[in-house]
């Protein structure tokens, strides 16, 4: 895990908004049982907070993962009050830097395409650079622990896919977690049709 020398998540109103990539679907494939993944890796933890990043399973369309945030017993923090921190309009936060307690959560792919949870902080490395469709699916809360699942896409090119994260409220600075692509491409290429057990293909 590395800090991040200029931040990724830089605030612009100004940006166009872009449209989805070729080949970028904006679900899962309903007829398919993508093949797992299973890489869990913490991105970002302090005396009050943890968060991990689960990858669970890949399509040849994309890939769902989960966030899970864990507070600290005894740190004075409701996980459930932090659990609403993907954003799909800016004007649900006015000022120019998001508040300290909205956790934000970054991923850059290895073309150099960057998308996160805040909606203004699309960036591009370069024009042909790939941005990847980010969306928030579904998500559950009790007083210690949220979990927020996502739906990326299109899938990964080789190379190493970044996880960026930051905290301020909970101390937890920018930080990034690189995780390599070869496992996620290998367990798209095991994504099969629903009702047909492996031994039938």
């Amino acid at each position: 895990m590395t800090s991040m020398s200029s931040s990724f998540f830089v605030v612009d109103r100004h940006h166009r908004y872009y449209s989805a990539p070729v080949g970028a679907e904006s679900d899962p494939p309903g007829d398919l049982l993508g093949g797992w993944v299973g890489i869990c890796e913490v991105l970002g933890e302090s005396a009050t907070a943890t968060v991990s990043i689960i990858i669970t399973r890949a399509y040849p369309t994309g890939v769902e993962f989960m966030v899970e945030g864990r507070v600290t017993p005894g740190s004075g923090y409701d996980a459930a009050a932090y659990l609403d921190f993907y954003k799909d309009d800016a004007a649900d936060i006015p000022d120019e830097r998001p508040p300290d307690e909205l956790l934000r959560i970054g991923l850059e792919y290895p073309s150099g395409g960057r998308m996160s949870t805040l909606p203004w902080s699309v960036q591009q490395a370069s024009p042909d650079a790939l941005v990847p469709l980010l969306w928030f699916t579904s998500g559950s809360a009790s007083s210690k622990v949220f979990t927020a699942d996502f739906w990326v896409s299109p899938l990964p090119t080789p190379g190493h896919l970044k996880f960026v994260i930051e905290w301020p409220l909970m101390d937890i600075p920018e930080q990034v977690r690189l995780i390599p692509c070869a496992s996620i491409l290998e367990a798209a290429g095991r994504a099969r049709p629903l009702g047909q057990p492996p031994d039938a293909r």
